[in-house]
């Protein structure tokens, strides 16, 4: 398909300036939003009345930090966000990167669920200053649902607290995925400039190693990010030009010259083994 903007050379450009990569930068921010929500697991069992030696902070400080390490969380998935659903699109080569594909897709649902829902009335967690300390205030905040009996209204009052958030899971995570499907701004594919001109196989053998194997497996053989590409039938050409062009978390021009001619040898041979 034609992309509606080709923008992966702007982009790994401006990521590579700061990280190493475009895979390092997503690792990264990743990593850091883990740890942030970590922080607000930590700060919002202290605002539920949990965990008082290991977070011996009041419920007006714990309340603070679990704001803001909640809105910096959110603003670290966003370039994850970018990177996984408009530059590498919903990909599944394999197993793995189906499910990771797919995880990441519910876990962005329940985060938007999480943050549109948290302010509704009836879903933000009380002020405990009408009581004696935090637990008061979560008893008071979800009184309607102490009793655990399948009674018909319980039932009821439990349904109509879950339909809006489960409503808008499913609305987020389908979103998510018909834009990762979409793959809007998928690297342009670029013709050749001229007669592909092929290196050495087994020079081109250590060159992919080097450069490629981590995303497309030892050989060729997948279970990286990247496609397999062993008997996948890519000829020397199509190999060409995708490595000029780039594709998903892969830069243009990851090998050039000799590198690249060698590569393509040994990328175009391995393609059309059985």
């Amino acid at each position: 398909m034609l992309p509606l903007l080709d923008v992966n050379s702007a982009y790994t450009d401006a990521v590579t300036m700061v990280f190493s990569s475009t895979i390092a930068a997503k690792a990264w921010f990743a990593t850091a939003a883990v740890v942030l929500a970590f922080v607000q697991i930590l700060t919002a069992s202290r605002m539920w009345g949990k965990l008082h030696r290991v977070v011996p902070i009041s419920f007006p400080v714990a309340k603070r930090i679990h704001r803001w390490t909640g809105r910096l969380a959110f603003l670290c998935t966003l370039p994850v966000f970018f990177h996984c659903v408009f530059i590498l699109g919903f990909q599944t080569p394999d197993a793995r990167v189906a499910v990771h594909a797919a995880a990441g897709t519910v876990v962005y649902g329940v985060l938007a669920a999480k943050l549109l829902m948290i302010r509704h009335k009836g879903f933000a967690l009380g002020d405990p200053r009408g009581g004696r300390d935090a637990r008061s205030a979560a008893r008071r905040a979800v009184a309607d649902l102490e009793p655990v009996v399948l009674h018909e209204c319980s039932v009821r009052l439990l349904m109509r607290r879950l339909l809006q958030p489960l409503t808008l899971l499913v609305c987020v995570s389908g979103a998510v995925f018909a834009l990762a499907q979409a793959h809007l701004f998928a690297p342009a594919q670029t013709a050749s400039a001229g007669p592909v001109v092929l290196g050495d196989i087994y020079r081109g053998e250590t060159v992919f190693q080097r450069s490629c194997a981590s995303c497309h497996g030892d050989g060729g053989t997948g279970g990286g990010i990247g496609p397999k590409l062993q008997a996948s039938g890519l000829t020397a050409a199509a190999v060409q030009a995708r490595i000029r062009a780039g594709a998903g978390a892969m830069p243009a021009a990851l090998v050039s010259g000799r590198d690249e001619a060698d590569v393509v040898a040994y990328a175009s041979s391995i393609a059309a083994s059985a």
